[in-house]
């Protein structure tokens, strides 16, 4: 997965079905020039609540780019695929098998 903005950045990334939107490390939102958007607040999956600064971000996968996509700045070491990037794609999940499946409309 590649994040990018004034220049690109390959880092790792996690699908989260659960998120409504992406986050992207502050490292790396840093080292592409990525546009400043404004704050949200984030609710954790326990219900905490944190002010969070957001970007304007292009991200790549497989080849595939989604521009810009408003991401959360957090202190992460990987990028979070949320729904508003997840939604845009087709996924198939085998849970006995271990294996998730994304594929890109045509």
């Amino acid at each position: 997965m590649k994040a990018l903005g004034g220049m690109s950045k390959v880092v790792w990334g996690k699908i989260d079905t659960g998120a409504d939107c992406s986050m992207v490390p502050e490292r790396v939102a840093e080292q592409v020039g990525a546009t400043a958007e404004g704050f949200c607040t984030v609710v954790g999956p326990l219900g905490e609540r944190q002010r969070a600064r957001t970007c304007i971000i292009s991200v790549s996968m497989d080849g595939v780019r989604f521009d810009d996509v408003e991401a959360v700045v957090a202190s992460k070491e990987y990028f979070l695929v949320g729904r508003d990037v997840l939604n845009k794609l087709i996924l198939r999940a085998d849970g006995s098998a271990g294996v998730f499946d994304l594929d890109y409309p045509s």
